[in-house]
């Protein structure tokens, strides 16, 4: 390794330690990040299974049960993740966001010098994807993920321009192994992106070739030059689609199991357009690459930073349109220019246009401004090459070719300024640092520029790094901050042990599915990740009584201290707890209210009968009727009532007594919708003939009978593709009573088995999500599984005594850890002949 490089990277791993020293101490049991208590629930959880030489594949602690090393979020097999593990887990957090913080600033230096950037340029450069762009936001909300992600995207890129430039068909092995890196790092948006974005670069490169790197050239330091022989065309597409199978081969032992995961999930079936639209810039964010706090109007600005910078200094933007102005750097320029210029125009939603193809492509996908982490990494190897493009200029003595770049900085930069200042003053500082920092980087701007002009080129390119350093520094230091944990021990003493089955909180703000996952308790709700669609659906029914929306989002069980609307759906689900707050006099917390739920189902119960339906039914059905203690579906009739004008509060009241009507909700004026807690034909008739009842709707007013109602089927969205079945259970009465004993459940291979003794042929109900890879057997023997009650799950069994079993079976990673061995061994022997050839 060359001295430059050692001195950076000894250089950036010591200011890291700086800036981040209040997140990496082992000792400290604080998180880094509002948000980061996902990342930790998911890393407790998952060392708690390796520690029993098992892997991780089912959660059975969130969501009722969930697929857990499938979601790749969880990092189980991250080897960043893998290696850090013997550190606490509050401090492997703060060491994993420190290395990946180095990595994408080593990677940034490794690409710019592969484009010919200088050594000092080059780590001007990497500062500035290393501490610049969201990374500032993301520490403070403690998005890990976002950063363990972009941390690959400078090397992905660096390895795209060294492969395409070697004119072989074969794709450069440590590009495939970056990739898969990335992928591994659980932020499938970002994996799209990046993906796309080295696509583009093969694409550009057919389009564009570069000059084959001669074989005196040394890599990384592989830029374009202007001699020699190009490319040939079709390289970089054969390399483009070779390395599309490399990737997906070597990553398969985890792309196949999260494929499977991602088809079920709520997301597959995409976002309403204004929802996914959410987050995206409008024109005059634009000035934030220059203001980054500009629009802003809390005192607190980091809060709303994530996924809305791109900033990557006032030093490299101000020479970035340089870069445009050497012969033998116009090709990279242009690649990186139209790279930045597609992703603004993305993130800019509907005022860029763009945004609507990618909605089509990718609907499940929201928050254009989360793709702004490519324009951070283009921005600032941009700024790299028009830093030493502009020294190189001045140094010559070429004015005319330095006027114009010039003009074209100084008039954007003026743009900005007259929309932070112009209008009205800003309701808080558009810069951080205010006013110094602005005050020492102009001064630094009129350095670099003046000593460029004197022909004292390192002098230039040191103060451009110094600014650099400064500028991005400051911006991240007001952005680290931690968040406290409860330990184990302390949440047991709020909420005590375990009760043997489900709890929901009615507490979340200190009671949250975090806290029940320390407390090896299982709950209905869960950390945002992957969940299962038809689940979403099931709890948005439990929690609010409503047609579920079918957005892609998960809408939680609990809350702050509003009970769910639907106690039936939650004691099916073997809830046994419900815990809430209370509140001393003065309002505060005081403690914990545990609420015993006596009418919990147990986790597996046995029905006689269940009749198949279609999803948007099944729907239907569980939204008009109730469940009782027996586990059979008992319809619900609703009638909408208008009632005479001169019926006031008492006399309704007291009428809706006499006729049996339940939960009234008003619908319009004197109209209201009621349950009817007696549905007999006299009851119905009588509220007919009542002459207080001026009006009904969804009754035959002749003849008493409940007409058909298309209206709540009408009002469940349709999901394209999907013609799942689910069995709801019958009415008809049973010839006896089984025994159902349930003997396992909540393990991490979502094994759960039950001792059954059935007086006639039935079903097995068990509360545990429906999902395609989980197994169902009877006495050892594989049975059907069929989804039931919208989202869980039914085993057919006889009559008879017998035990029954579900378990998670990884097929899908089983079959992608074949398929990964095999391309990694093929790719190693294709490599290992290849060197044997060179070498003869």
């Amino acid at each position: 390794m060359k001295r430059p490089a050692v001195i950076f990277l000894s250089g950036t791993a010591l200011l890291l330690v700086v800036v981040l020293r209040g997140i990496l101490d082992p000792s400290v049991d604080r998180l880094p990040g509002i948000d980061s208590g996902n990342l930790y629930a998911w890393e407790v959880y998952t060392r708690s299974v390796l520690a029993d030489w098992k892997l991780p594949f089912w959660n059975p602690y969130h969501f009722a049960g969930t697929p857990h090393l499938a979601d790749p979020q969880t990092t189980v097999l991250y080897p960043p993740a893998m290696l850090l593990r013997w550190l606490p887990v509050p401090a492997f957090l703060g060491w994993m966001l420190a290395v990946h913080l180095w990595i994408a600033g080593a990677g940034t230096l490794f690409a710019a010098r592969a484009i010919g950037a200088g050594w000092i340029a080059a780590s001007a450069a990497a500062v500035a994807v290393m501490l610049g762009g969201s990374v500032s936001g993301w520490i403070h909300g403690g998005h890990l993920l976002l950063i363990y992600s972009a941390a690959w995207v400078p090397w992905a890129l660096g390895l795209a321009f060294v492969s395409v430039r070697s004119g072989r068909m074969v794709p450069d092995g440590r590009l495939v192994a970056v990739l898969v890196l990335q992928f591994l790092t659980g932020y499938l948006q970002g994996s799209l992106y990046v993906a796309a974005a080295v696509a583009w670069y093969f694409v550009f490169s057919a389009l564009w070739p570069p000059f084959a790197r001669r074989a005196s050239q040394g890599a990384p330091h592989v830029s374009d030059d202007v001699h020699g022989t190009r490319v040939r065309r079709w390289s970089p597409l054969a390399q483009l689609a070779l390395l599309g199978v490399l990737c997906a081969g070597v990553a398969a032992f985890q792309l196949l199991p999260t494929a499977v995961l991602v088809a079920e999930a709520g997301r597959s079936g995409g976002l309403p357009y204004r929802e996914a639209l959410d987050g995206s810039w409008q024109v005059k964010d634009l000035a934030t690459l220059v203001f980054p706090f500009y629009g802003l109007a809390e005192d607190a600005p980091y809060r709303m930073l994530p996924d809305r910078l791109a900033y990557v200094g006032w030093i490299l933007i101000a020479f970035s349109p340089f870069a445009f102005f050497t012969r033998e750097r116009l090709r990279l320029a242009v690649f990186l220019a139209t790279l930045v210029g597609v992703v603004l125009v993305v993130a800019l939603g509907d005022a860029g246009g763009l945004f609507r193809i990618h909605y089509a492509l990718f609907p499940g996908l929201r928050v254009p401004g989360r793709i702004l982490f490519l324009a951070t990494a283009g921005l600032a190897l941009l700024g790299a090459l028009g830093l030493e493009a502009f020294v190189s200029l001045a140094t010559r003595r070429e004015w005319i070719r330095i006027a114009v770049p010039a003009a074209i900085a100084g008039i954007a930069g003026s743009v900005a300024a007259y929309a932070v200042f112009g209008a009205s003053p800003p309701a808080i500082p558009p810069v951080h640092g205010w006013p110094w920092i602005p005050i020492l980087l102009v001064g630094a701007l009129v350095t670099i520029v003046a000593s460029g002009m004197s022909g004292w080129r390192r002098l230039a390119l040191a103060t451009a790094l110094a600014a650099v350093v400064l500028d991005l520094t400051t911006l991240s230091l007001g952005a680290v901050g931690t968040i406290p944990i409860e330990t184990e021990a302390e949440i047991r003493r709020w909420i005590g042990p375990p009760a043997g089955g489900r709890a929901i909180s009615l507490c979340e703000h200190r009671i949250s599915a975090r806290e029940f996952l320390q407390n090896r308790e299982p709950t209905l709700d869960g950390l945002p990740g992957l969940h299962l669609r038809d689940y979403a659906d099931w709890a948005f029914i439990a929690k609010s009584g409503d047609v579920p929306p079918g957005g892609g989002l998960y809408h939680r069980i609990g809350g702050e201290g509003d009970q769910p609307a639907r106690r039936d759906l939650i004691d099916m689900a073997n809830v046994s707890r419900i815990v809430a707050c209370t509140h001393g006099p003065d309002g505060r917390l005081s403690g914990m209210d545990i609420q015993r739920n006596a009418g919990s189902w147990p986790r597996a119960v046995w029905i006689c009968g269940a009749e198949e339906v279609s999803r948007r039914e099944a729907i239907a059905r569980i939204i008009r009727g109730r469940y009782d203690a027996s586990g059979r579906l008992q319809p619900r009739h609703y009638i909408k009532l208008r009632w005479a004008a001169s019926v006031r509060d008492a006399r309704r009241a007291e009428l809706e007594r006499s006729h049996h009507l339940q939960d009234g909700v008003v619908v319009e004026g004197v109209t209201f919708k009621y349950l009817l807690g007696d549905a007999t034909l006299d009851a119905v008739l009588a509220i007919m003939r009542d002459p207080e009842v001026e009006d009904t709707h969804g009754v035959d007013r002749a003849t008493g009978a409940f007409m058909p109602t298309d209206e709540l089927l009408d009002s469940i969205p349709v999901i394209t593709g999907d013609d799942t079945r689910t069995m709801l259970p019958t009415t008809a009465a049973c010839p006896g009573q089984a025994h159902v004993d349930v003997r396992v459940m909540d393990q991490p291979d979502g094994r759960v088995v039950a001792q059954v003794d059935a007086p006639a042929a039935g079903h097995v109900f068990f509360s545990e999500p429906y999902y395609t890879e989980r197994r169902a057997s009877v006495d050892g023997q594989r049975v059907p599984m069929l989804k039931a009650n919208l989202t869980f799950t039914a085993v057919p069994v006889p009559a008879g005594r017998h035990e029954v079993e579900l378990r998670y079976r990884p097929s899908s990673f089983y079959l992608g850890s074949l398929i990964s061995g095999a391309t990694a061994a093929g790719y190693a022997f294709v490599a290992v002949r290849r060197q044997r050839r060179k070498q003869r």
